[in-house]
């Protein structure tokens, strides 16, 4: 069933504004959480650092490298670093580059982070979730830190709050309610497959 028509017609003018407002957000946040303890990544412009080093600097689990170089590529696209010999798959080869931008970067996204609060409150959970997982980064990234539990923690509040009152996820969860057949119990899980 095509449900493009009615999250379509949940949308507001506002979303692309928002969405740039909370990018900019998330890139300060992370640049935020890069340069403070307990990461304290503090790089020259223009010198070239190799993923590993910075992994093994930041304390970067094995696991998590994957998501760290996700990470770094949205400050790539955003102009805040340079990812050299990036080919999405070797990443022992590639090597990052804090770039001027980075190093002027001086916007504190506590400021931008209580303004999208106030001026757009019905985006107010996914702000506060960007927020709350931002500050607990080096945590996540040296799986000191359960990233499920930010979301599913404190009996799912978190969750809840995201997809029931959150004004750019709240259109899905009305249109795959008022589908025919939202209110019937799950389906049973499958049983497994027999093996000869």
């Amino acid at each position: 069933m095509d449900l493009s028509k009615d999250l379509a017609a949940g949308t507001t003018p506002m979303m692309p504004t928002v969405r740039d407002l909370q990018a900019r957000l998330c890139a300060l946040l992370v640049l935020d959480a890069l340069r403070s303890a307990p990461i304290g990544w503090t790089p020259a412009a223009g010198t070239r650092m190799p993923f590993d080093a910075l992994c093994a600097q930041v304390g970067v689990t094995a696991e998590h490298r994957k998501y760290f170089h996700r990470i770094l590529g949205f400050l790539h696209a955003d102009g805040h670093l340079r990812l050299h010999n990036d080919d999405g798959v070797n990443l022992a080869a590639v090597e990052v580059e804090a770039t001027e931008k980075y190093m002027a970067e001086k916007e504190d996204p506590r400021v931008l982070c209580q303004q999208l609060q106030r001026d757009y409150p019905e985006f107010r959970p996914s702000t506060a979730l960007s927020a709350t997982i931002a500050a607990q980064l080096a945590g996540i990234l040296r799986e000191q830190v359960d990233p499920i539990h930010l979301l599913f923690g404190e009996g799912g509040s978190v969750a809840e709050a995201l997809y029931r009152d959150d004004a750019e996820l709240r259109p899905y969860n009305e249109a795959a309610a008022a589908r025919p057949g939202a209110g019937r119990a799950p389906l049973a899980p499958r049983p497994p497959a027999a093996h000869p």
